[in-house]
């Protein structure tokens, strides 16, 4: 998960933030998981092998136990298969971590580290997990054009990170609606009908979870996240600076 405050400048395209996670699993297993572990959010439809999960908080975490999306992914990969969470933040800036489950280290890739840190480099970093990347979804053959996809490094002025985003779960094979999921819970462009989409509040499906979900959002969530994951290096290289109450959300 990037923690911290990002400024974005003016002259650049408009750019949306969403997340979301890409699993393999059977769906009704999905949901049975998500509702022990009290998730809110939106499950799509079964996709060949894939599940699609979109939280529905604002804020950085998603389930029971004080958990955030990576942490719940880390969950879903021990019980089902490998989770690639996506983050984009105002279009400017993506992560991407996969997680395969067995007690593998995440992989993680960050498209533009001087968007959170000035003092850093602004080219990608992770690029080189292209080959895991591809393996882990049974399409080893992309490989070569999924690394060029991550080392480019995107003109602000002229493009999004959104659509770096869909190039990616195309090659992947993976559901690229995700890319609208910041829509719902309007209608999601070129993606599932509404019908096909549960909504769960703190596990529970349908409007009686609602009221849920609110009740149920944890207090000092960020103070939270940060004692298990303080200041200073963290598994991707990055500091977490100028926090403020909601993350970037």
């Amino acid at each position: 998960m990037v923690v911290g405050r990002v400024e974005v400048g003016a002259g650049g395209p408009a750019g949306h933030s969403y997340r979301g996670a890409v699993l393999v699993g059977d769906r009704d297993a999905v949901l049975a998981h998500l509702a022990r572990a009290r998730f809110s959010g939106w499950v799509g439809p079964q996709e060949h092998d894939h599940v699609v999960l979109v939280p529905s908080s604002p804020h950085l975490l998603v389930a029971s136990g004080g958990r955030d999306l990576e942490a719940l992914g880390v969950d879903l990969a021990q019980a089902f298969g490998p989770v690639l969470v996506v983050e984009v933040v105002r279009d400017r800036l993506l992560s991407l971590v996969l997680l395969a489950g067995g007690g593998q280290e995440p992989l993680r890739y960050l498209s533009d580290p001087s968007v959170l840190d000035p003092e850093d480099l602004d080219e990608p970093r992770g690029a080189h997990h292209a080959p895991a990347l591809a393996r882990a979804y049974g399409v080893p053959g992309v490989a070569p054009t999924l690394r060029d996809v991550l080392s480019e490094s995107l003109d602000p002025e002229h493009y999004i990170e959104s659509e770096r985003v869909a190039r990616v779960l195309g090659l992947l094979d993976l559901p690229t609606w995700l890319v609208s999921s910041w829509t719902l819970p309007r209608r999601v462009s070129y993606g599932p009908e509404p019908r096909t989409v549960v909504r769960l509040g703190a596990g529970t499906p349908g409007p009686a979870g609602w009221p849920l979900r609110w009740a149920s959002q944890p207090v000092r969530r960020v103070r939270q996240l940060l004692s298990r994951r303080p200041d200073g290096p963290r598994p991707d290289g990055l500091a977490v600076t100028d926090v403020d109450g909601t993350g970037l959300w």
